[in-house]
């Protein structure tokens, strides 16, 4: 046999040996593998934050999707910054509208999404909100756990992914924990978001763009055609909320200014707020904020 094919066969099967391997030496180290995702592998593993504090990572296709604290006191508490930004911005919401507390938790629907006439207050119960990209679940699982007269529909277009957060992020306690099969105050929705937004007959206080596939937000959800469905599906004085990784200035932070761009004509005020002023060149997952009339 020539000594080049010799080496051939020995280094395939090595490769061979590896490849079998991988998931035993990953398993050893605490790290869970979920092969078949729609975005290539995803790896579920522990570490700990800035603080010391033990957080379970989602990490698919090679880019960091999700993190949950472990513990009991925690769990249901956000752990990336643009979360807890979003998480503030609904609260004001809410605040503003003063609701009271539901009898019910019942869909809304209205005839139709383009002759909807925007609905008033006495009718808004209970407080609805969108979100659109599931991952680990965790701001639904905050919103859910934090009031009891809120109603989360997430769409998420891998059913990998929801079944990764039911038995990785809690989504299974949750669902638990809060009677959410009886109240329905959880609506899980496998499809892809633009697809969602153009067939479907419910309308928002809260629309939240967490789609995104790898380090990029979903463009369609930043643009002008993204943006008209949400108007439609956002009532009176609703708002939106966007997640857009990249530099508030210099290269890379075109992206959000065309994010601002393609909302301008369909909202009255756009904020931005920045995870990190401090450096603003360097990339960061930014909240863009745009909301509609009162």
């Amino acid at each position: 046999m020539p000594h080049w094919l010799i080496v051939v066969v020995i280094l395939s099967l090595i490769s061979l040996a590896t490849w079998i391997a991988t998931p035993w030496l990953l398993k050893r180290r605490g790290v869970y593998v979920a092969w078949k995702t729609k975005f290539g592998p995803a790896f579920v593993f522990e570490t700990e934050d800035e603080d010391k504090t033990a957080v379970r990572v989602l990490n698919v296709g090679g880019t960091f999707q999700s993190m949950s604290y472990t513990s009991d006191e925690l769990w249901c508490v956000p752990v990336c910054l643009y979360h807890r930004l979003m998480a503030r911005e609904i609260e004001r919401a809410k605040k503003r509208r003063g609701m009271q507390q539901p009898e019910t938790a019942d869909a809304r629907q209205p005839e139709t999404a383009d002759a909807r006439q925007p609905e008033t207050a006495d009718a808004r119960q209970p407080f609805r909100i969108l979100v659109l990209g599931g991952g680990g679940y965790s701001l639904p699982k905050y919103l859910i756990a934090a009031y009891d007269d809120i109603h989360v529909d997430v769409v998420e277009i891998d059913p990998a992914m929801t079944q990764l957060a039911h038995k990785h992020f809690g989504l299974d306690r949750l669902v638990k924990e809060y009677g959410l099969e009886e109240s329905g105050r959880l609506g899980l929705i496998c499809d892809d978001a633009m697809s969602y937004l153009a067939s479907c007959q419910s309308s928002y206080d809260v629309i939240v763009n967490d789609a995104f596939s790898r380090k990029k937000p979903l463009q369609q959800l930043l643009q002008s055609d993204g943006m008209s469905l949400i108007q439609k599906h956002l009532l009176a004085d609703g708002i939106y909320l966007a997640n857009v990784m990249c530099p508030l200035e210099g290269k890379g932070s075109e992206l959000l200014d065309q994010a601002r761009a393609a909302c301008e004509p369909y909202f009255d005020e756009i904020r931005v707020l920045a995870a990190n002023p401090e450096n603003p060149t360097k990339p960061e997952t930014n909240v863009l904020v745009a909301t509609l009339p009162q």
